[in-house]
């Protein structure tokens, strides 16, 4: 029994080990700085991460110095909400006929939808929308006119 175990222990020590991949072959490179080593560490993945890695980030690596780091990956998306917001109007006045106004969403958590109420009872009323990066902006993109 004991020449049994002794090649098996030959045999495994012949196994050889599965090479890590080295630094120097890596397509992208980039530094992680982390501040406090003693807490749970956090980074962005950028623009530049998800155009040159796997759509599940499986082939992301971290290392100190030459040795392999153990993370996880986890993701974190804006939540989700129906609240209503009132939006502060400014700028209302009477331009070439029509009403015009800006609103004032700078204080306003992300948002996706807008809600114009028009109370219009017995005559057609039209509304045109368009959005701007700041007040006054002389160029804007029209997102969408509307009739009642």
């Amino acid at each position: 029994m004991k020449p049994l175990c002794l090649l098996l222990w030959f045999v495994a020590l012949a196994v050889p080990n599965t090479p890590e991949p080295a630094i120097a072959y890596f397509s992208n490179v980039r530094e992680v700085h982390v501040a406090w080593p003693d807490r749970q560490t956090f980074f962005t993945v950028d623009e530049e991460i998800w155009d040159h890695s796997r759509s599940d980030l499986g082939d992301l690596r971290l290392y100190n110095g030459e040795s392999p780091v153990q993370y996880l990956l986890s993701e974190q998306r804006a939540g989700v909400s129906s609240e209503e917001v009132e939006a502060k109007i400014l700028n209302l006045g009477s331009v070439a006929g029509h009403t015009e106004f800006d609103l004032d969403a700078e204080k306003l958590a992300t948002y996706d939808r807008i809600r114009l109420r028009i109370d219009a009872k017995d005559f057609v009323a039209r509304a045109s929308v368009a959005g701007a990066n700041a007040l006054g902006e002389k160029s804007s993109t029209s997102l969408t006119r509307y009739s009642t």
